[in-house]
């Protein structure tokens, strides 16, 4: 038998109570938890470091475990970029080293020199027979011992073509440095404008290939963590544009280091990269013209090489790298320009 409400005059029915909204509060509690654990994570911003980005990962992983494993591998790829920036540096510690041996080579080589010279009879002529590089005609000369100026016996020498190309005059104290330099900025502008009929990779600089290349640069030069993930930039770099930025900056370290003999600063290389290679943008005269200016670069350097530097290459009438002293083949002058008979 069903009882009725008990009702009490002057009092309301009592209401039921709803205790469903109550359900999804340990969920609330958690979020709230996990929002508090990150935001203490972040509190001091995010490492740059191998190790810190390890720790913030783990650190954030046990509140966010996707955003935890991107730091962690965000932390091994600035491990590896800092194991190759060493791995650079002792590279380029070894070459400075080798560098330095070279110098004193040379500079003792030309004491010896000296000293032999000023040993020498200076009133009793040396004469010498002699093959000219060039032609392989022989004949004798007269050389000054004190000079080293030669002077030929009976009818004059013929006109042959020097040893240096770019220019003569006597040995001086920074012809070997010189010499080594112009072969670096010969072989990278071989690499850039090709040798002969070989084309190059000067196109990488401008244009579509340029604009990509250049992002993928800048990406791999940018600091603290946009520099760990340009790291990863180089792998999406194709063979031609990684050829272009090694001969670029090889090119631009024998010239600097040439002028300055010192430290080159990043205000010094950006300034050689805009007055020596394209750039995105830049009209076909343009990168004539920095063409123009590599060449007469490599000109000014091969110079102070003195008569004894003999290239591996130079350039034709046309301004193309070519090697130097071969003989051409075929239908091709001395100078490299072909030729036919219609």
């Amino acid at each position: 038998m069903a009882i009725a409400p008990l009702q009490i005059p002057g009092y309301a029915t009592p209401q039921s109570l709803d205790f469903s909204s109550l359900a999804n509060l340990g969920q609330v509690y958690k979020k709230a938890e996990a929002d508090r654990g990150l935001r203490d994570a972040f509190a001091n911003g995010v490492p740059t470091d191998a190790q810190g980005l390890a720790q913030l990962g783990a650190q954030v992983g046990a509140y966010n475990p996707q955003l935890g494993l991107s730091l962690a591998q965000l932390g091994m790829t600035a491990g590896q970029r800092q194991q190759e920036q060493e791995r650079q540096a002792r590279l380029d510690q070894r070459q400075t080293s080798r560098d330095a041996v070279d110098d004193r080579f040379r500079e003792e080589s030309l004491r010896l020199q000296k000293a032999a010279a000023a040993r020498a009879n200076e009133d009793k002529p040396l004469i010498k027979e002699v093959t000219d590089p060039n032609t392989g005609a022989t004949s004798f000369v007269r050389i000054n011992p004190r000079t080293g100026e030669l002077s030929p016996l009976g009818s004059p020498m013929p006109a042959s073509q020097p040893n240096n190309p770019f220019g003569g005059g006597k040995f001086n104290e920074g012809q070997g440095k010189a010499a080594g330099f112009t072969d670096r900025m010969l072989q990278s502008e071989g690499i850039l404008s090709g040798v002969g009929d070989k084309p190059g990779v000067q196109d990488q600089g401008s244009g579509l290939a340029g604009a990509w290349g250049g992002a993928m640069e800048a990406a791999g030069n940018a600091p603290y963590v946009g520099g760990v993930v340009g790291a990863l930039t180089n792998n999406l770099k194709g063979a031609d544009r990684q050829k272009y930025e090694q001969a670029k900056r090889d090119f631009i370290n024998a010239q600097l280091r040439r002028e300055s003999g010192a430290a080159i600063s990043p205000s010094e290389f950006d300034s050689a990269n805009k007055q020596y290679f394209p750039s995105v943008g830049d009209s076909a005269e343009v990168i004539a013209q920095k063409a123009a200016n590599r060449r007469a670069a490599v000109e000014a350097m091969g110079r102070e090489g003195g008569p004894s530097y003999k290239p591996k290459y130079t350039f034709d009438e046309s301004g193309r790298v070519v090697p130097y002293g071969k003989k051409p083949s075929g239908n091709v002058t001395s100078s490299g320009v072909k030729w036919s008979i219609e």
